[in-house]
Order: structure tokens, then C-alpha cells, then sequence
């Protein structure tokens, strides 16, 4: 679990503005690995976007989060491991 919080927008639309079942199962996961989710509206121009240290955008059908009860674990766990791995890489010096 992460030691400092992180925090991801979960992109939505004007058609679907909250998160699906699985959007919020993700999003519960994710929870549990120390990251927060927000589900925010594309076009919103209120969402401070800068705020955020990832954006995920869902194309649930593609995901398959409903063909197996595993899959949501095993794509948080990637996103994790995609962000830690990224937090290591050196991004110059400021």
C-alpha cells in the first residue's frame, strides 16, 4: 500500500457522469492499494485537472470487468504497478 496518497481521476461523460459498478468496484480497489478516485466529467471545465497525478479513462466492455471477478484486482494491480514504476523514473532536475 502506498505510503503518501495518489490521486486519479476516473474520466466520465455527460451520457454515464458516475462511475459504473465496475468504475466503483475499481475504484474501491484502488482504495485499498492507498489511491483515491475521483470520478469527473470530461468536459467539465471546473475539474482542477492539475490536481491529479493520473487520469484513467475506462472503456469497460473492453476490460471485461464483468466476465471475470478477478479482473478488476488484476487491473488495479497493473495500475499500481504501472505508477510506482513511474514515480521511479527520473523526470530532470527542477
Amino acid at each position: 500500500m502506498r505510503e503518501t496518497p495518489f490521486d486519479l481521476a476516473i474520466v466520465t461523460g455527460e451520457l454515464a457522469p458516475d462511475l459504473s459498478d465496475g468504475g466503483k468496484r475499481l475504484a474501491a480497489t484502488l482504495a485499498d492499494h492507498g489511491y483515491t478516485c475521483d470520478a469527473v466529467m470530461w468536459d467539465d471545465p471546473a475539474v482542477p485537472w492539475e490536481e491529479y497525478d493520473g487520469v484513467l479513462e475506462l472503456i469497460e466492455p473492453y476490460l471485461g470487468f464483468d466476465r471475470d471477478e478477478n479482473t478488476v484486482e488484476r487491473f488495479a494491480r497493473a495500475i499500481v504497478s504501472y505508477f510506482e514504476a513511474v514515480e521511479d523514473v527520473p523526470h530532470g532536475e527542477s
